[in-house]
């Protein structure tokens, strides 16, 4: 029988549900971890922003090209 793989990957709402108990209730490590799990989430909402402005900048780009053919 083959092995079964589980995603159990928590979302990012669950994350920062966990995130704050640690700011609010952890010791010095706990605190630690959960700013630095922060500025990890912080870095993917700001690369998610950066591709999703060059995504409409392509379809705005490709939009006037074919503007350019009628």
């Amino acid at each position: 029988m083959a092995d079964k793989y589980i995603d159990v990957t928590p979302s990012w709402l669950q994350m920062t549900n966990v995130i704050e108990t640690l700011l609010t209730d952890g010791d010095f490590e706990g605190k630690q971890t959960a700013r630095t799990e922060l500025r990890k989430m912080a870095q993917v909402a700001d690369q998610y922003v950066r591709l999703q402005k060059m995504s409409q900048e392509k379809v705005a780009e490709q939009s006037r090209d074919v503007g350019d053919y009628e």
